[in-house]
């Protein structure tokens, strides 16, 4: 009985841990200053910064091409 407790308690303490690494990465990919954008004929990729849009044409020709 005892072994079958601390086998829960880990996979409890487990499984709250990936749920909160999960939750961490989706806020920082939401709130995060940039965006990638990837060709996925050629695998280039190019990062943009979101909230500033000059020369965004040109970086996804340079992506595109």
């Amino acid at each position: 009985m005892h072994t079958f407790q601390i086998l829960f308690y880990l996979v409890s303490a487990a499984t709250i841990g990936l749920a909160f690494y999960s939750l961490f990465t989706l806020v920082k990919k939401v709130f995060s200053p940039e965006i990638r954008l990837t060709n996925r004929e050629t695998g280039k990729s190019v990062i943009l910064p979101r909230h500033h849009y000059n020369g965004l044409a040109k970086k996804i020709l340079e992506v595109v091409e």
